[in-house]
Order: structure tokens, then C-alpha cells, then sequence
């Protein structure tokens, strides 16, 4: 259930913000809507180990209820009604086939998925059953999205070369750096046995290893960028250095 409400907050989040914004502010919001996705991976495990040291891991659920209320009374306060439709403007509705396929599909196929990762065995019942019906369901709301005028994801889109290639490149960058999010913590605590928030090496000495590395690679490029013909592979190797560093 939270899944299915995250999945809808930051699209049409990010939507609404970018509608209210006049032109002249639109970097500025695009930065600040930005800002979570860039703050999230740094804090959220973070936070969400605190947590279950802490408390328990039913808090990282229940830490969205007072996030959540606080959020829906900030929001009548704060955001502005809908204009009225145009005479004559024919109001879009929702597209209820579509989210009634394409949300238990996905749910179906992923947890078909994992029953059949945790057991090792795709084709055992509890696993190939809600698998097929999940790629069922995606595939008849792939078929009606790509028909229908008003679907729910207007999948059509893809048709565009640039756009397409976009998405095509995003998707495995995606799976790649969640999946890293979720794999990494989940191998250290347990098979390294490590708790979420204990530290074993002091943070003066990661941090005084930091500041070393992003000066040696700083310094790095200024080596070689006044060197006439200097090699590329120098510089490229500078900036990983402080990338490291900074890391």
C-alpha cells in the first residue's frame, strides 16, 4: 500500500510543482524537487538503520504516518486549487482498466519473482502462479495503453527515437543502483554479521582519508592540464581520485 502511494507522490508531485511555479522559477523548483533524490540514498539508509537499532523495524513504516499527516495538512493549506477547465474542455478520467491491470501486475509478477529467488525454484507453484499472472496482466495493460485515447501511462511516447533511447538507458541504471541500495546493507548485516549503525572504523580517520584523496586528485589535474599534450587518461584519473575523496 505505501508502495502504490510512493509510486503515485513523486510523479505527480513533481507534476504540480513545476505547474505552479512561474517560468522565471522553474530552475529553482526543478533544484528543490531534485533535492530528494539526492539527499534519499544518503539519509534513508542512514535514518532506516537508526531505526531498527533503535526500535524495530515496524518503524520504517510507521515513521510515514506523522510524515504523512503533516503532509496532507500542509498541502490544504498550502497548494492552490485546480483551475476551472476551459468551455468546452472535455476533463480527462482516470483510466481505471489501466491501474487495476498494471498495479496488481506488477505487484503479482515481482512477488512471484522473489518466492522464486528465496526458494530457488521458478516453477514451483507459489512462484510460477502469481509470475504468469502478473505478465498477464502487464501485457493486457500494455495492449490497452498503446490503444486506448486516455491510458493511464500514455506508453505511446516510446515511439519517440530520443525519448525511447532515454528511458532504455535509464532502466538499467536504475536497477543497478537501487538494487546496490538494497543488496549492500542486507550483506553486511547479514552475512558480515555488522549492525545497521555501528561504525568499525572511527569517522576521524575516514574523514581525514577523504580530505587526502580529493586534494591528491585535485591537485592532479593541475599537474597535467598545463602540460601541452598531456594525455587525457591523466585527468580522467585525477577526477576519479577526488571523486573517491569526496565520496
Amino acid at each position: 500500500m505505501q508502495g502504490l502511494g510512493g509510486g503515485l507522490l513523486q510523479p505527480v508531485g513533481m507534476a504540480m510543482g513545476m505547474r505552479v511555479a512561474d517560468r522565471a522559477r522553474l530552475g529553482r523548483a526543478m533544484a528543490l524537487l531534485g533535492l530528494p533524490i539526492l539527499v534519499g540514498p544518503v539519509a534513508g539508509p542512514v535514518l532506516g538503520g537508526w531505526l531498527v537499532d533503535a526500535a524495530s523495524w515496524h518503524w520504517i513504516f510507521l515513521i510515514n504516518l506523522p510524515v504523512g499527516a503533516l503532509a496532507l495538512v500542509l498541502a490544504a493549506r498550502l497548494l492552490p486549487k485546480d483551475a476551472p477547465p476551459a468551455p468546452g474542455a472535455v476533463r480527462p478520467r482516470l483510466d481505471l482498466p489501466g491501474l487495476l491491470t498494471l498495479s496488481p501486475g506488477l505487484a503479482l509478477l515481482l512477488y512471484g519473482l522473489s518466492r522464486g529467488g528465496e526458494r530457488g525454484d521458478f516453477t514451483a507453484p507459489g512462484a510460477l502462479v502469481p509470475t504468469l499472472a502478473g505478465a498477464v496482466l502487464a501485457t493486457v495493460f500494455v495492449r490497452r495503453a498503446l490503444t486506448v485515447r486516455a491510458p493511464l501511462l500514455d506508453l505511446r511516447l516510446l515511439r519517440d527515437r530520443t525519448f525511447a533511447a532515454a528511458v532504455t538507458t535509464l532502466d538499467p541504471f536504475t536497477c543497478g543502483y537501487f538494487g546496490s541500495m538494497l543488496l549492500g546493507p542486507l550483506c553486511w548485516q547479514q552475512e558480515r554479521g555488522l549492525s545497521a549503525t555501528a561504525d568499525r572504523v572511527a569517522p576521524r580517520l575516514l574523514i581525514a582519508a577523504g580530505c587526502a584523496a580529493g586534494a591528491l586528485g585535485m591537485g592532479l589535474p593541475a599537474w597535467q592540464t598545463g602540460t601541452p599534450g598531456a594525455a587525457p587518461w591523466r585527468i580522467v584519473v585525477a577526477g576519479m581520485v577526488m571523486g573517491v575523496g569526496a565520496g
